[in-house]
């Protein structure tokens, strides 16, 4: 039965800090890391999907700007929009020129 990925992950690391490994050795560990992540991902969606709830309803954004303002290099452009119903958010927009 093959060590889980956590634990091939602290090995690896463990051994590292504990004697000279050869640089080679560690060019596997972004590999190992992102495997990691992939093999646990789902667990990590369900386990904030547990503490936030449920995903709210997509609403439409209703956004707006409010006004512009012009400078030599860039304007801003004031929005307001709704995240959600009855929550209205604002925001300053940087465009270049």
């Amino acid at each position: 039965m093959a060590l889980p990925m956590r634990v091939r992950l602290i090995n690896l690391l463990s051994s590292d800090a504990f004697s000279a490994e050869p640089i080679s050795q560690l060019n596997c560990f972004p590999r190992l890391v992102h495997e990691f992540f992939v093999e646990n991902v789902e667990t990590v969606r369900a386990k904030i999907r547990e503490c936030f709830g449920p995903e709210p309803e997509r609403t439409p954004l209703n956004s707006r700007i409010t006004g512009i303002v012009e400078r030599d290099d860039y304007k801003v452009e004031k929005l307001v929009f709704t995240s959600c119903p009855g929550f209205p958010v604002t925001a300053n927009v940087y465009i270049l020129k």
